[in-house]
Order: structure tokens, then C-alpha cells, then sequence
């Protein structure tokens, strides 16, 4: 992630810990968050080539091709995929492969990848409730409290809240 201080919890230099909401997501689908080191360009190398190659071989494309201009972001979008496309099923030319991008992918790296859950990811909202004399926890949006053990009185404890249910207290 890069430059994503609201889903950073904390850095440092060796490893950075990202929220619990996007932990929660990167389980949901089965990835890894990882944050790049502060001020450490060379880790974010492989995500800055992609950008860098969009720019060049997509938009700039584009643009000394004279592309008409689209008319909504649809049409845009669709000029895009074609010049992706493009890109896609060209051979390499640099390099001593003779295959295409798309090529590479199904037989080197399609393989590794997971199917992705038929259900999307429900969001979270994660609340810091301090717990009343009563031993509960009240949650502002419904109105309901909910009870918790005696040793928690007086303490910060976190709740975790999808659209239909309270998981964690």
C-alpha cells in the first residue's frame, strides 16, 4: 500500500500494521497486506513499473494516436480495455520470450491464483466503547446495550459491527 496512512496503524521501519478493517478484507480475500517502509522507494518498484507502464503504453498512447475523446467514462473505459487488450497479446520485444503478457499469465502464473467468494466482503465498523458501571456496552446506532464481563467495567473494549449483527464485544 502506498501512501495509505488511514489504512497504516502503525510504521516503522521494519513492518508496518494496517487496520483492522483492512486486515478483516485482506482475509476476506485471502491476500496479504503489506506496507512499504517509509522513505524506501525501492520496495515499491514492481507497483511504480505498472503505473509507469500504464502511463506510457496507455495513456500516452492514446493521446499520439489522437484517440477521439470519449464521451462519458464508459466510453473511456472502453478505449482503455482495447488499448490493454493491445498490450496484452503483444510479444515481447525486449526480452528473448517469443509469448505474449497474456500468454505468460496462463502458463506461469494463473495457477496461483485463488477463486474469488461468491459473497462480496460485508464492510466492518469497528467502535472503542468504554463499558459502564452496568457491566454493558451501549452502541450509539441502535440503541441496544450489550452486556460484558464484570472485569471489563471501566475499560476500552472494541466492537465490531457488520449490517446485520455485533460480532465481537
Amino acid at each position: 500500500m502506498d501512501k495509505a496512512k488511514a489504512l497504516v496503524k502503525h510504521s516503522s521501519w521494519y513492518e508496518g500494521e494496517v487496520q483492522q478493517t483492512v486486515r478483516s478484507l485482506c482475509n476476506y480475500y485471502d491476500i496479504e497486506p503489506w506496507a512499504c517502509q517509509p522513505r524506501r522507494p525501492e520496495q515499491k518498484n514492481r507497483v511504480e513499473a505498472g503505473v509507469g507502464l500504464a502511463q506510457r503504453r496507455i495513456i500516452a498512447a492514446m493521446e499520439l494516436e489522437r484517440t477521439p475523446m470519449a464521451c462519458d467514462l464508459d466510453h473511456l473505459n472502453e478505449q482503455v480495455k482495447a488499448k490493454l487488450e493491445e498490450i496484452n497479446n503483444a510479444p515481447f520485444t525486449a526480452t528473448e520470450r517469443s509469448n505474449s503478457r497474456r500468454q505468460m499469465f496462463k502458463e506461469e502464473k494463473r495457477e496461483y491464483l485463488g477463486r474469488l467468494p461468491l459473497q462480496a466482503s460485508c464492510p466492518l465498523d469497528i467502535r472503542v466503547l468504554v463499558v459502564d458501571r452496568g457491566h454493558c456496552a451501549r452502541i450509539s446506532g441502535d440503541g441496544h446495550r450489550y452486556s460484558t464481563p464484570p472485569e471489563c467495567t471501566g475499560k476500552r473494549v472494541a466492537v465490531t459491527i457488520t449490517d446485520d449483527k455485533v460480532l465481537h464485544l
